[in-house]
């Protein structure tokens, strides 16, 4: 019976000791970390391809390529914010695109021209998967992304076509960083829609960072962002890609 005894009340130690450790780590974790936000405006320097298939009075689809990106290219102004508590972080973007292309119709080789204006505002959450001392980062991510895109289609210099589409999709994803005191360096991919805003859409960056201080770094990189949207008798495919480079600012 005593041998039984105390088998239990170093097993009643064990756990108190087990238990109490990983509270007295939280506490000293809660009391060290607070809020941190950084707000990174950004300019990116994007082209675009796409397909664009709809029906008017005949039973055929009208398709039209546009798969040069090169001749798309546009300089815009984008936003992203970030708030981080722990191991938890809350992210905002907005990436604003507007250009226009030459392309063909798959039928026939008719002077065709597309016109868009795209919006696209994201808002979601991570939570931190695996960290070696701030060096090496895995979190998992998602959210709530909303492609707003006024697309106008030209046959001839006639317009033929001018749709809107406004689809919010789910996405899940994930993101890794490699963070020195000088340098870092960031990859995040998702993928969204599966059918219940658009068929499919998807982000990927890839960005590189350097830390001229604790309250200010800059970040030079590429994003490329796609969707697929079907609806009735329309379909609009797009890809969207380029060089990004901005300033992140850390309070």
């Amino acid at each position: 019976m005593k041998k039984i005894n105390l088998f239990f009340l170093f097993a009643f130690l064990l756990v108190l000791n087990s238990v109490a450790q990983p509270e007295t780590s939280i506490s000293n974790e809660k009391e060290q970390e607070g809020w941190s936000f950084t707000a990174t405006p950004y300019v990116w320097l994007s082209g675009f391809r796409a397909e664009t298939s709809f029906r008017q009075i005949s039973p055929e689809p009208v398709n039209a390529d546009f798969s040069d990106i090169r001749d798309s290219v546009e300089l815009t102004g984008s936003l992203h914010l970030e708030a981080k508590k722990g191991r938890f972080y809350i992210i905002g973007d907005v990436s604003y695109f507007n250009s226009d292309k030459d392309g063909f119709l798959d039928t026939e080789p008719t002077p065709t021209r597309l016109f868009v204006d795209q919006w696209v505002t994201e808002l979601g959450g991570g939570f931190n998967l695996f960290n070696t001392e701030d060096s090496f980062l895995v979190d998992a991510l998602a959210g709530w992304r909303n492609t707003r895109s006024d697309n106008r289609l030209t046959i001839a210099g006639i317009e033929e076509f001018n749709r809107s589409i406004n689809t919010n999709d789910l996405f899940l994803g994930a993101r890794l960083q490699i963070l020195s005191d000088l340098w870092g360096f960031l990859l995040r991919g998702d993928l969204g829609g599966f059918g219940w805003g658009s068929e499919l859409s998807w982000r990927i960056n890839a960005i590189g960072t350097y830390n001229f201080c604790d309250w200010f770094a800059l970040n030079f990189g590429i994003q490329a962002l796609g969707i697929d949207y079907q609806e009735d008798n329309y379909r609009h495919e797009m890809m969207t890609v380029g060089f990004t480079a901005g300033g992140s600012f850390k309070f």
